[in-house]
This record gives structure tokens, sequence and C-alpha cells, in this order.
């Protein structure tokens, strides 16, 4: 008995999945094959307990699963079905159940194989999902996206066949793909197809398809074969553009050979014109360029018959009429079915007078900004842009760098051809590679002969020491602004450059512009040697001053004292002989002591004057409203004695001396209180105003005034207007005042009429 059961051992172990036998009612397993621990990693004894099985079962499946077995079982009906169930790592599994139900000892039960379908399931669930996604795609997709079996008959397609082909997708699924091929491509199509079911992807087919109305349309195909789904996946483009495409991209291959070949705008203009006139089979075309400010667009080239020559225009860019202008500011392409008829055109005569109609215009942009307009016109018949290819957008982009590439240069060249500086081109490797032309007008040489030498060759011997350690620092990537070298010109001369110098290593150039400073150089050495000059006359006036400065000191000293002595003397000669002396010799007495007296006065201003910007006095910070009411309390006296009014505004403070600003505003308002008709009652006002950099103080007064033709000579020392008869003075104050502002950095004026009083402005700079 034992050799049947080893038999049956070797029989089960041989299964891939996992042989069971269970009671039904209760569900109880009594067997289960070791193959249960290799794939779910439950020993064979784990599910002999009661309620195993239904505890491992996964939670959305265990009801389903448990009534179908129980129901089927029970019924004896042999079945099978799928389920999930966790294997002891709490990981999901995919098991099948293949269930037989038998009857022994009186009552069924159940024995069966549970197969692990996990890899499959998670197959078809990744494939229903990636279908769902094409789908997805197919509907929104603007290409036709279509799968084809292996009969060759259109299983899925998308709604795009309805724009491509004029069919909707029903009315193509489940045709042969071979009914919509053009006859002539059959054979191709039939060869193509036949390589992607063998494995070759096909990335670009081209073929013909019949639309729905009858005409044919090209087609550009990518496929592949699915060996599982047993599908070919298939996108379909519309392959009309392509020809198109293929030939403006021709065309913009013309263009860059056109700009780089062709120097000047117009001639490239021209040739350009042409070629697209050509490809858009029309007659007659214009280019409108901006202008360097962008206001307006100028006509800058046309191409047509002979007989069509316009007139040099320009149109405003923010016009409210005209083409141009239109174009300009709605920045895209513009159909005019007949110039002669439409609205808001300008060059109506023009267009009659040579039989002008259809017209396309376009912008064409650089950075987002409309530099020029093409237009293109049919002399005779009007355009059906539905019959003209539609020129692309990358054509009309390049085309506008190239104009801006190309203006940029022509600019470019302009300034190198036309400025009167030195602009060069260097190698590293000694030579010149490019020279403007004024290299030959200050030079003296060729443009041929700076390119032919090493530039060495042009620097004076003693200099080439110091140039060649220029240009290696000029290796090492170091530009060089305003460096200065001598070069010999032509006629054996030599003069001086003045350099600026930009390196391009990587390059092995420089690029360099020069100016000519031989001129400044000789009068800058004329500048040094009138410096040195003025500095020798400097020192001398400076030493003749401060001999003057102290003779002057000295002298006042000296003199005040025989003055003392000759007032002193006459007080006594008038005291002792005041009974002898008649009325004639006191009379005497009196002008000789007053001129002494005054002779005094004039030697005590004097050597006030020499002191002002002599002194070492610090500034310091002054408060002028803290000034003015000590003034006030000094001009007491006479404020009562002519009934005087000494007004001030807020004054700010002030960094200055203190000893020479209160001799300033002593000495102004002094004046004002002086300078005023009998009977009169003075009054000064004290005011400032705020000059960013400077205060300025006003001393304004009613007084007599000055006349205009004595202001500028007021501040002068020993200048005065009246007699001493009727005003006191010795036509110094003023002086003073002059000199103590301008020691100080700043400056005084007065404005004046006579009769109308006098106003003294003075600065005083901030700290």
């Amino acid at each position: 008995m034992k050799a049947p059961k080893l038999q049956t051992d070797d029989l089960i172990n041989t299964i891939n999945g996992i042989v069971w036998e269970a009671q039904i009612q209760p569900i109880l397993f009594t067997y289960i094959s070791p193959q249960t621990l290799d794939i779910l990693g439950y020993s064979s004894e784990d599910w002999l307990h009661e309620g195993f099985w239904e505890s491992k079962i996964h939670p959305s499946d265990r009801d389903f699963t448990l009534r179908y077995f129980l129901k089927h079982a029970k019924e004896g009906i042999n079945h099978s079905f799928e389920f999930r169930m966790f294997d002891i790592n709490g990981a999901i599994k995919w098991l099948n159940n293949v269930v037989s139900v038998v009857e022994s000892k009186n009552r069924l039960i159940a024995r069966g194989v549970m197969t692990d379908i996990t890899e499959k399931k998670n197959i078809q669930t990744e494939r229903d999902r990636n279908r769902y996604k094409l789908s997805k795609i197919m509907d929104r997709s603007l290409d036709v996206i279509c799968t084809i079996d292996k009969d060759g008959r259109f299983e899925d397609m998308s709604a795009a066949s309805l724009d491509l082909w004029g069919y909707h997708p029903d009315e193509m699924k489940g045709r042969p793909f071979m009914d919509f091929v053009h006859t002539e491509d059959h054979p191709k199509t039939a060869h193509a197809a036949e390589a992607i079911m063998n494995g070759q992807n096909m990335t670009i087919f081209e073929n013909r398809y019949i639309k729905k109305d009858g005409t044919e349309v090209p087609i550009i195909w990518s496929a592949k074969w699915d060996f599982l789904d047993e599908l070919m996946y298939c996108v379909a483009k519309d392959g009309t553009d392509k020809k198109n495409s293929e030939i403006q991209t021709e065309i913009r291959l013309q263009v860059v050979d056109i700009f780089s070949k062709n120097r000047q705008l117009k001639v490239a203009y021209e040739a350009t014109l042409k070629v697209i006139l050509a490809y858009l089979k029309l007659d007659y075309a214009e280019i409108w360029t901006s202008s360097i400010d962008g206001k307006s667009l100028i006509l800058s080239a046309f191409m047509g018959p002979d007989q069509i020559i316009p007139e040099n225009e320009f149109r405003p860019v923010d016009g409210n009429k005209g083409l141009m202008a239109e174009v300009y500011r709605k920045r895209k392409p513009i159909h005019i079915i007949d110039l002669k008829t439409g609205n808001n055109l300008l060059r109506k005569e023009f267009a009659i007078s040579h039989n002008l109609e259809g017209a396309v215009a376009y912008p064409i942009d650089f950075e987002e900004k409309v530099i020029a307009v093409m237009v293109f016109s049919a002399i005779g018949r009007p355009i059906d842009l539905q019959s003209i290819p539609k020129l692309e957008k990358d054509l009309l982009n390049q085309l506008g760098a190239m104009i801006k590439r190309k203006q940029a240069e022509y600019e470019l060249n302009q300034f190198f051809d036309l400025t009167s500086d030195l602009l060069c081109i260097a190698g590293f490797d000694g030579y010149f590679k490019k020279v403007n032309p004024a290299f030959e007008t200050i030079l003296g040489y060729s443009q041929e002969e700076m390119l032919a030498r090493p530039y060495l060759e042009f620097t004076p011997e003693e200099d080439k020491e110091t140039l060649l350690g220029i240009l290696s620092d000029l290796a090492m990537g170091q530009s060089y602004a305003r460096y200065e070298t001598r070069f010999i010109t032509k006629s054996g001369n030599t003069i001086w450059l003045s350099w600026t110098a930009t390196p391009v290593p990587e390059e092995g150039l420089i690029y360099a512009s020069a100016k000519d400073i031989s001129d400044a150089k000789a009068a800058e050495n004329q500048l040094l040697e009138l410096n040195d000059f003025l500095k020798e006359q400097s020192k001398q006036l400076a030493d003749s001053n401060a001999e003057l400065e102290q003779f002057a000191y000295i002298a006042s000293h000296d003199l005040q004292e025989p003055l003392r002595m000759v007032t002193g003397f006459l007080h006594q000669l008038e005291k002792k002989y005041e009974n002898q002396l008649d009325e004639k010799a006191l009379k005497y007495i009196h002008f000789a002591t007053d001129g002494a007296k005054r002779m005094r006065q004039i030697i005590h201003d004097l050597l006030e004057y020499s002191r002002v910007g002599r002194s070492n006095v610090a500034k310091e910070t002054i408060n002028l409203n803290e000034m003015m009411m000590e003034l006030s309390k000094i001009f007491q006296p006479t404020l009562e004695e002519k009934q005087a009014l000494l007004t001030w505004d807020k004054l700010p403070e002030i960094h200055a001396t203190k000893s020479g600003m209160f001799q300033l505003l002593q000495n102004l308002i002094s004046n004002g209180f002086k300078y005023q008709e009998t009977n009169n009652h003075p009054i000064v006002h004290v005011s400032c105003e705020d000059l960013k950099s400077h205060w300025q103080i006003t001393v304004r007064d009613n007084g007599i005034g000055i006349a205009k033709e004595h202001q500028k000579k007021v501040f002068e020392i020993f200048q005065r207007l009246h007699t001493k008869e009727k005003y006191t003075g010795n036509g110094i104050g003023l002086a003073i005042c002059k000199k103590i502002v301008e020691a100080a950095g700043g400056y005084i004026t007065v404005e004046s009429e006579e009769g109308k009083g006098s106003a003294f402005n003075f600065t005083v700079k901030k700290q």
C-alpha cells in the first residue's frame, strides 16, 4: 500500500499549484500539498485549523468567494473561481481555484488545485491601465492614433480621423486599412506592414490615403507591432505641410547664404524677396524695415517686373491708416483681397497703375518686436490663401534674426569705417587681423601693410619691452584701459596713442581702440612746465605776501605809538594854551586831533583787515539766533537813539569761526543803521535760505541804497561813496566782510537800489 501512496505524492509534487481536499460544511481542509509553502509561505499544518482559509482571503473578495464556493459545492457542481489571498508576509496573491465535488462515505467533499496567477493578473491590470491611457491620448491627439490587428483591420481609431480623412472612427473600425490606401501605394504599404509585424519599428513611412470626399492626402506613419497584444500601434500625421516645410527649409538655407555673402543690406533684401516670390508663385514683393528709433517703417527693397518702381516711402507705425501700420499693430499676417478697393489703404493709386490686386503681408519679429514687414502681391488676380503655401513662423523668425544681425553688422561696419579713432582686431600671433581706415589716415600705412607686418615693428625699440608685458597680461585675460604707447608713422615720425584693449583668449584675439593723443601729450608737457613755473611763482608770491602781512602788522603797531603821542600833545597844547589861542588856532588844533584819531582808526582797521584769514582759530558750531541776541544788546543804545528796529527769522546753526561771523554780522548791521536819511527810522532784518550745500544769510536794510554803478566796488578797500562829514567811516568795513566770507569758502554780494535800501547776501558752507 505504500508504493501507490508514494507514487501519488510524486505526482502531486509535479503539479504547479496547491493540491487540496476539504470538508464542505463546515469548511475544514483535510489535506494541503507542500506547494503551499513555496506559493504562500504557510505550512500544510496551518491549513488544517478551522477558519484558517477564510481568515486569509482578501476582505473585498471574502464574501463572494465563500458564497460562490459553498453554493456550488453543496449542489455537487464542479466549478472554478479567482480570488485574492494574503501570503505569510502580508502580500496579496491572486489564485485560481479549480474545484471538483465528489461523494465520499455518503457525504460530499471538495478537492481542487489553487494556481498562482498573480503575475498574469498584474500584466492584465497594467495592460488595462495602458489601454485607458491610450484611449485618453487618442481622444485628445491632433494626429490619428489607431491600432491594427493581425488581419490588417482597424481595431481602435482616434477622433482625429474625422479631420484627417473625413471618416468618423466608427466608419473605419473593423475595415481593412488597405481599403483606404491609394492604389499606387498598395505594394510598398503591404511590404511595410509585413516588416512591422515581423518586429521592425517604422518611424517614418509615407503613403497616400483616399479621403471620404475622394481627394488624396499624404500621410506620414509611425508604427510598432506589439507581440503580446498582437496589435500594430500606429500614429498618422498629415503630410501636406511636409513638402512645404522641406522647401522652406531650403529657403532658410538660401537666406543664410544670401545674408552671409552680401554686405549691402539692400542687395540681401532683394535676393531674399526673389527666392520667396518664386516659392509663393506671386509677382511683386516689398520689404519695409523699422527705423532706428522704431517709430516708422521704411521701404527698403522691392522685387518684381522692371516697370514697377515704387517711390521711397515710410510709414509711422502708430498711424491709423495703411497696411504697414495694421500689420505692425496686429503682429499677424494680413490678407488683402484687392489692393485697389480695400479700405484703410494708402497706396491705391500705385496698386491701380500697376494692376496689383491680391496681397498678403507678413510681420517679421525679433525678440517680440516687429522689425520688418514683407508684402507679396499678385498682378491682375486675387490671392487664394488656400492655394499658396503659408510662410512658416520659423522662416520668418530666422529672417528676423538675419535682418537684425545684418543691420547690426552694417551699423558696426559704419562705425568701424567712419570713426576717426583707430579700431582693430589683433592676434596673439603678433599680427593685426583687421584695421579700420583711420590707421591709414593717422599712421600713413595702407591696410595691407598693417596686416602684413608684425605690430611690434611699428613700436619704438625702447617701448617694446613695455608692450610685450602688456601683451602677456592680455594673453592671461586681463583687459587694459587707456594705456599709452608710441607708434612710428610711415613718414618716420613718432606719435602717442592711448589704447583700450579687451582680449578673448579662447579665440586668440584682442579687440582694441586707440586715440591719437600726440597733441594732448605736447600740451601735457607744456602744462607740466607751466605748473612748475606757477609753483615757483606761487612760492615767491606767498613769501612776498607773508613779508607784506608782517610789514603791515609791524607798521600798524609802530605807527600807533607816535599817533598817541601826537594826540596827547595836542590835548595838552589845547588845555594849557586854551585861553591864549584865538579861535582859528583852536580850530587847527581840533583838525589835527580829529585827523590823528581817524588815522588811528584807519591803522586799527588795517590791522583787523590783515588779521582776517591769518588766524588759526578753529571753526565751531554757532547758533546764529543766540548770536543775534548778543548783537541786539550791543546795538541797544543805537536802537533807542534812532528809534531803529533789528529783527531776524529763525536762523540755522552753522560751522564757522565765531569771532569772524560776529564781526561780519556786526559790520553789516552797523552799516544798515548808519547809512540812513535824516529822521528815517532804520530797520534791519536778517534772514536765511537753504541752498543745499550752503546757507545764504541776508542782511537787509531800509537805508539810502547804493547806485548800480558803485555796487561792484563797495567791497574794495578804502572805497567810500560819501563824504566823512555826512557818514563817518574809512571804507574798510565791507572789505573786511568780503575777506571774512571768502576765507571761509563763501562769497558775498549786494542787491540795492538808491533810496530803497540794500540787501547783503553771503554764503556759509554746511558742515
